[in-house]
């Protein structure tokens, strides 16, 4: 049997294997594991505490939007993203309505149009993505279009968002496309939160509050990134070297 043909079977006999990896500050994939969550407000306040906010708040706190971003770095290299999604645990006491709330879109967030420019937590506002390092637009630069938008699990079936409630991201090919150029690029992979319709109706307050990086009752409720990925079977290149090795070997002999 020609080597070629013998590799070929190789590839069928080991597939790509796939798995699951997340990532959770103080969690995953490993204890000492931490990710960027802050939000930050329209009158140039922010927040780095147990919550995030995401919406409006009428009264001078103005447009409140949350970023983070996740080192990905734990996923074998060479690996393929295949879906991605991000589950956010509400800590109660909204302000409004989830009529009222709208719509949670989440966004790439590019610095100054620069994938390489990336945040750091604390320093963030309205107007910086890093000390002395500005927005090219007030409130963040990030792609036009939303990568995913929040389902929620309105347990109780209220007009409320209860605190243990949940908001999931779910995956697109958008979402898993920025995933992969920022593990292929070895950046973190980083997105803001944005309510649009909270933020248009400036009357009133309606915003939620989810349980962020540094929650500390439950770690488990911190914000979680779910990534499945393949990475091809590690040994069948190394099998396809080995038989066409041994073909040499045979045809040495049998001169």
């Amino acid at each position: 049997m020609a080597k070629t043909s013998f590799c070929f079977i190789l590839a069928g006999i080991l597939p790509a294997s796939a798995a699951t990896i997340t990532f959770q500050q103080g969690v995953a994939p490993t204890p000492g594991y931490a990710h960027l969550s802050q939000d930050f407000r329209g009158n140039g306040a922010a927040n780095t505490g147990a919550q995030t906010l995401v919406g409006y708040q009428s009264g001078g706190v103005l447009e409140i939007r949350t970023v983070m971003g996740f080192d990905l770095s734990a996923i074998p290299a060479g690996s393929t993203i295949n879906s991605i999604s991000l589950l956010l645990v509400s800590d109660g006491t909204q302000s409004g309505s989830i009529a009222g709330v709208g719509t949670v879109n989440l966004h790439e967030v590019v610095p100054n149009g620069v994938a390489a420019n990336n945040m750091i937590e604390g320093q963030i506002s309205r107007t910086i993505w890093k000390t002395d390092s500005e927005w090219s637009n007030i409130l963040g630069d990030f792609t036009a279009t939303a990568m995913s938008t929040a389902t929620l699990n309105n347990a109780n079936s209220n007009t409320a968002l209860d605190a243990g409630e949940t908001a999931t991201f779910g995956t697109s090919a958008a979402f898993v496309a920025a995933a992969q150029s920022a593990f292929d690029t070895g950046l973190p992979l980083e997105f803001i939160l944005i309510a649009p319709a909270a933020e248009a109706t400036t009357g009133s307050s309606n915003f939620f509050r989810f349980r962020s990086d540094d929650f500390a009752t439950t770690l488990t409720d911190r914000p979680l990134l779910t990534i499945d990925y393949t990475i091809p079977e590690p040994g069948s290149t190394g099998l396809c070297l080995l038989a066409a090795g041994a073909s040499v070997l045979v045809r040495r002999r049998g001169r």
